[in-house]
């Protein structure tokens, strides 16, 4: 009977131990310049794409990278189309060398009544429906306490408005004259509330001076610091002014008939911020859309539902008011945002 062990086969005869076959080293030694060259590569490849992200963020910024990914439809830069606009030309090359702006391109401002036609439409750009909301109008706007306050902000400040009938094509409607853009309309704004006898609060630190992308970030902190600091502040107001550019590069004046029209901004959390109470706040806003095309229709645009919250989810009631566009006169922005505030001031009052 054979019996094994350990690689050792015994017969009745005799036994022997089997022959070990040969050892094979330059398999390991293949693997392993394999396994060298693969870890090489890898890190070649990281470092080129780390290069290439790094040449990105340096090209736009990392803070633009992620406003673009954010805001992406909602925080434009204004960058006018000029490809439809040709030289002049000129009947000799004397008529050209004297003429100081023959390479300057201009934009028409051209007049649109951007209205609201139909009360119960939104321009919903989520996936919520608005006509489910379930939050009574007694809830989202409050009974008035005396004392309570509005905070006024510019997260984009700078924004101006134009001039005249055209603009220059590199004409980008910004400005840090505080007498000509957002802060000026803002000061309006509070001014009226303060008549109205409402507490009101107007920060005038333009946000996007330093960085536009930034902006935003920089305005929610500013809101959270006066809120710690004034307990009475039940309200926050983001004012802007919208731009409104066509595809031939024409830029759109807003245009009522009384001024300039404004837009009410809402947000929501569909974009993955921490904003449970964005329906108590939309209601809110409508319940401000209905008072003000009570007093003036032709004013008024349609309410504005987008994805990204805008800050709003800071406060209970929480609007941004895009008031004109960058085709209306600062006077015409003036006069309605007296008009949106007395508004405001009966709608916080519930008159």
């Amino acid at each position: 009977m054979d019996e094994r062990a350990e690689g050792i086969f015994y017969t009745d005869a005799e036994y022997t131990v089997p022959e070990q076959p040969p050892k094979r080293r330059v398999l390991p030694i293949i693997m392993t310049v394999t396994t060298v060259i693969t870890g090489i590569s890898g890190i070649l490849a990281y470092a080129y794409i780390g290069l290439l992200v790094a040449g990105c963020f340096s090209h736009i910024g990392l803070g633009e990278f992620a406003a673009k990914c954010v805001f992406d439809g909602v925080v434009k830069k204004i960058e006018p189309v000029t490809e439809s606009y040709e030289d002049p030309v000129y009947e000799s090359v004397d008529d050209e060398m004297n003429d100081d702006t023959s390479q300057e391109k201009y934009v028409n401002i051209v007049s649109e009544d951007l209205s609201c036609k139909d009360p119960g439409f939104v321009f919903n750009e989520t996936g919520y429906d608005t006509n489910d909301l379930s939050v009574e109008v007694s809830v989202a706007v409050p009974e008035y306490r005396e004392g309570s306050t509005v905070l006024i902000i510019h997260s984009h400040g700078t924004e101006s408005y134009s001039e005249g009938d055209t603009a220059s094509a590199d004409e980008n409607f910004r400005t840090d004259d505080t007498e000509k853009n957002m802060i000026a309309v803002g000061k309006r704004f509070a001014d009226t509330l303060a008549d109205n006898g409402i507490n009101v609060i107007h920060c005038t630190e333009m946000f996007d001076l330093k960085s536009y992308p930034d902006a935003y970030n920089n305005s929610a902190a500013a809101v959270k610091s006066y809120m710690e600091r004034y307990p009475g502040i039940q309200y926050v107001l983001d004012i802007h002014r919208d731009a409104v550019i066509r595809a031939d590069g024409d830029v759109v004046k807003s245009d009522g008939g009384e001024g300039a029209q404004v837009m009410i901004v809402c947000g929501t959390d569909s974009m993955g911020a921490d904003f449970p109470r964005w329906r108590e706040n939309y209601v809110f806003g409508t319940e401000y859309q209905r008072i003000m095309r009570e007093e003036s229709p032709s004013l008024v645009r349609y309410m504005n539902l987008r994805n990204a919250s805008f800050n709003q989810q800071l406060c209970n009631r929480y609007l941004l008011l895009e008031i004109g566009t960058c085709g209306n006169t600062l006077e015409e922005a003036l006069s309605s945002a007296e008009f949106a505030a007395n508004a405001f001031a009966r709608l916080v009052r519930g008159e």
